[in-house]
């Protein structure tokens, strides 16, 4: 049995780090995935670990055993170690196949007038519809976790305190709180302020539990932003739009989605890689709030999306409570790619009788100096 005399830690969520750490002296290098990884960074570790561990004959793999304080000294608890495991196992089989489905979505087809969408307001909806059937492939089983600043997208760990989310009080005052503190924490901005107006989303077939307060899944494929709304009709209802424009360098709006409902989700979030977007591709629409919100309609832009073969889809299957996808949906830089097409699909791999998917998203605006 070897004895290792020198241990060296090296953080899982610095893959520079641990290229350095394996090429130092040390008799046994530990890559920490627990106190020395932010909490939002979690995930992206894990993957980083696996990846970088496969096909090495030096790796023992987690450490495990009955006992406790040998755990807590290797800093792994038991939901990273069974995550870690799985993923190491798999990828010292061989390169893991990258999981794909094939599913309709739903695209805008040609139209003569502006596409106008009536969320609250049955049979004032013009849009046509293109039905597209494209592969959408499972984020999860990718090699690497996508990034904010690459693709678009990531997938962060954030627990909630929200006991109950059709409690408007708790959704619209401590979920919000937490939303602006995981953005803060991935994008590293001066300052975020959350958008009021969480929204819990049903599929069509959830009971009626969920239906109160709630508003169905958006089928077609759309973009919540365009140049006009993003800065005339959301950035007002977070701060004065004039101060905070010559105050800061540059603005980013985030949104975010959780699956408050079991895995695995019938009808998850297909996201596109915004590098595969042109903008070209978006059109813009209007949507006007019906009476049904009280008070008089309100209308505002956003993008609907044709098609084009180039778009690359994604999405993470078996998405539990504990996990937020998180995508940008706008960036005042209009030199960077943004405004990131996504749309509800029906998941041809979901078994049948599986909970109907229940979610909530929010949105914040992130403030560069």
């Amino acid at each position: 049995m070897s004895l290792f005399r020198s241990f060296l830690f090296a953080p899982g969520n610095h893959p520079r780090r641990i290229e350095k750490a394996l090429t130092l002296d040390a008799d046994a290098v530990i890559l920490d995935l627990e106190d020395a990884c932010p909490l939002a960074e979690k995930v992206r570790s894990r993957a980083t670990v696996a990846c970088r561990s496969a096909g090495r004959t030096d790796f023992i793999g987690p450490v495990t055993g009955s006992n406790a304080r040998r755990r807590s000294a290797l800093n792994l608890t038991g939901q990273v170690l069974a995550s870690t495991i799985d993923a190491v196992k798999a990828l010292q089989k061989g390169s893991p196949a990258v999981r794909i489905v094939q599913a309709a979505l739903n695209y805008l087809g040609p139209m003569t007038e502006r596409p106008t969408f009536y969320p609250a307001v049955a049979g004032r909806t013009n849009l046509v519809m293109d039905p597209r059937v494209v592969p959408i492939t499972d984020a999860r089983t990718l090699a690497a976790l996508p990034s904010l600043e690459r693709e678009g997208f990531t997938l962060a760990e954030q627990p909630t305190k929200v006991s109950d989310f059709r409690d408007v009080d708790q959704v619209h005052d401590r979920y919000l709180e937490e939303i602006a503190a995981l953005v803060q924490q991935l994008s590293g901005a001066d300052e975020v302020r959350a958008s009021p107006g969480p929204i819990v989303r049903f599929v069509d077939r959830a009971n009626a539990s969920w239906a109160a307060n709630t508003a169905p899944a958006a089928r077609f494929v759309h973009g919540d932003y365009t140049d006009t709304s993003a800065r005339e009709h959301f950035l007002p209802q977070v701060a004065k739009a004039e101060e905070v424009l010559s105050r800061y360098r540059r603005i980013v709006v985030y949104q975010t989605w959780r699956a408050l409902s079991d895995p695995p989700q019938d009808v998850p979030l297909a996201i596109t890689d915004v590098r595969s977007v042109s903008r070209d591709d978006l059109i813009t629409a209007d949507t006007i709030l019906g009476e049904v919100y009280g008070g008089k309609p309100q209308s505002f832009e956003y993008s609907m999306c044709r098609y084009n073969p180039a778009h690359r889809w994604y999405y993470f299957s078996q998405m539990r409570i504990d996990e937020v996808l998180v995508f940008k949906g706008y960036d005042f830089d209009v030199t960077r790619p943004a405004r990131l097409p996504h749309t509800a699909f029906d998941d041809p791999s979901a078994p049948p009788g599986c909970a109907p998917r229940a979610s909530v998203e929010a949105r914040a605006f992130a403030f560069f100096a």
